[in-house]
């Protein structure tokens, strides 16, 4: 391996990639009902301490049952969870479309030499199941909470995978893309640049977190680029709006 001027993207999936935070949520909640009899749960997710998969289904544990999920108990659940979002695929996978412009962008991402990466707090089941739903052509490998619990080290992990996928010893830069508050802090905590995707409320919050650049989806490629290429890390000192869309 040797150096690189490549540039990496780490993308989420949920309400980054695929507009699937709705469906998500619905068909978690629903399997932990299901299979653990929980229906009175917390669903804001960011008032989590790792607020993925694995370590919400965690602390969900710790609250109700004061002790962790056994091996078998994860299986049960990511089974069902996985029966309910397939039961929706199948029957109308309008719930798994792409965020607008994502497929373009991701070939236009290689041809504007960058390298991409997808770390997610989903299990990888249930990302790739979203991926494939959504019709996206994924050509990397899929970083998820059956890696790690907390995001900050599915981010770092995502970087080694990166570096190997790619046969490079580092890249020129490293930026972070995802939707919510959580990827705003761990990237903050790792001093990566970010940039958000969102509209409305949701994009007030994630500057509000310090993200420097926010854009509704990636239908403008070049505003897309030139966020990549300017976004600064949450904390830094910029001026909000710069590079917007």
């Amino acid at each position: 391996m040797g150096s690189s001027s490549l540039k990496l993207a780490i993308l989420d999936i949920d309400g980054t990639l695929t507009d699937t935070n709705d469906v998500d949520s619905e068909c978690f909640l629903h399997a932990l009902a299901d299979c653990f009899g929980l229906t009175r749960i917390e669903t804001d997710w960011s008032s989590y301490d790792h607020p993925t998969d694995a370590g919400i289904l965690e602390e969900i544990f710790q609250t109700h049952f004061h002790r962790s999920p056994s091996a078998s108990e994860v299986v049960t659940m990511q089974d069902r969870f996985i029966g309910h979002l397939q039961r929706i695929a199948d029957r109308d996978n309008s719930a798994f479309s792409a965020m607008r412009g994502a497929e373009r962008f991701l070939t236009h991402l290689r041809e504007a030499g960058w390298a991409y990466i997808v770390a997610t707090g989903c299990w990888s089941r249930s990302a790739n199941l979203k991926i494939r739903a959504a019709n996206l052509a994924i050509q990397c490998p899929v970083i998820s909470c059956d890696n790690a619990i907390s995001r900050a080290e599915i981010l770092k992990q995502a970087i080694d995978a990166a570096m190997h996928f790619y046969g490079v010893e580092g890249f020129a830069r490293i930026v972070g893309v995802g939707d919510n508050v959580w990827d705003v802090e761990s990237a903050k905590s790792l001093g990566l640049p970010f940039v958000g995707i969102g509209e409305g409320s949701r994009a007030d919050r994630l500057r509000s977190f310090g993200a420097s650049h926010v854009l509704p989806d990636f239908t403008n490629l070049d505003a897309v680029m030139r966020a990549l290429n300017d976004a600064q890390a949450p904390g830094e000192r910029h001026a909000f709006g710069e590079g917007e869309s």
